[in-house]
């Protein structure tokens, strides 16, 4: 049988090469820096991943893979081809029917008063509710209680200074699904105003799989805005990358049940 790829001495040059040039300190012109903090708090409690220049990142991805014996490490991506047809713009000339959403996320033993306040409040701010119910699948699996370590509240999972920020004054209220979904969607647009130039009114319309505004906006919610900005774009963290992925993946399949109705 013939062996695996291994991680040989020689082949842990280059890695050892890169990972030597991460400085922990900011170059004079700010080119490739290093952070020595988290980009922005996870306003959700998440992991950070430790901190390498873009090219130490991907020699330890390629590392990790060789040393699982699978080769080099693929990067979680979405085939956006299989929607190419599907977002044609027919979108934007046939309205969301709400009673068909409801009716999906019932099957997904979502609870009426969640479905009907995020249809609610989606309406209100003008959001694409398919993509609010995928974040919350993200991060919370639709339970109004949830609580991360690092403080996180309900079903947007929401931290009480953000929620402060967004008018929620008592951290409590962040267990109550009204209030949980009302500034979650206002966090939520906030991050497709300052990243995107497609509205959330407007996500139908096109393929978000091929559209690095409307991920850099998902990212945002997950890392935060200023981890996206310093990155022009989604950050090069596994965890972060994985979520966008996540929440693409719920909203691609919410949205075609809904059509399939």
């Amino acid at each position: 049988m013939k062996p695996g790829p291994r991680l040989t001495a020689l082949a842990c040059l280059p890695l050892l090469a890169a990972l030597a040039a991460c400085d922990p300190k900011e170059s004079a012109n700010g080119s490739n820096a290093v952070p020595t903090t988290p980009p922005e708090p996870a306003r959700f409690g998440q992991r950070q991943e430790p901190r390498f220049s873009p090219e130490a990142q991907d020699m330890l991805e390629r590392a990790r893979g060789l040393t699982a014996g699978g080769g080099a490490a693929v990067e979680p991506t979405a085939d956006s081809g299989r929607w190419s047809s599907y977002f044609d713009g027919a979108a934007s000339r046939s309205p969301l029917d709400e009673s068909r959403v409801a009716a999906v996320m019932r099957q997904e033993g979502v609870s009426s008063g969640i479905v009907n306040t995020v249809l609610q409040e989606s309406r209100q701010q003008g959001a694409d509710p398919l993509l609010v119910f995928s974040v919350i699948k993200q991060e919370s699996s639709f339970n109004p209680k949830a609580h991360s370590s690092a403080g996180a509240r309900g079903l947007m999972q929401i931290m009480p200074d953000t929620g402060r920020g967004l008018g929620v004054r008592n951290p409590s209220q962040l267990y109550d699904p009204k209030t949980n979904i009302q500034a979650g969607v206002r966090y939520l647009k906030d991050m497709f105003r300052k990243f995107s130039d497609v509205t959330m009114e407007q996500l139908a319309t096109v393929n978000p799989f091929s559209d690095n505004g409307v991920k850099a906006a998902i990212a945002a919610y997950n890392a935060g805005p200023g981890a996206v900005s310093k990155y022009d774009g989604v950050p090069p963290f596994r965890e972060t990358r994985n979520y966008v992925q996540k929440v693409l993946g719920y909203y691609e399949g919410f949205r075609q049940r809904v059509s399939a109705g």
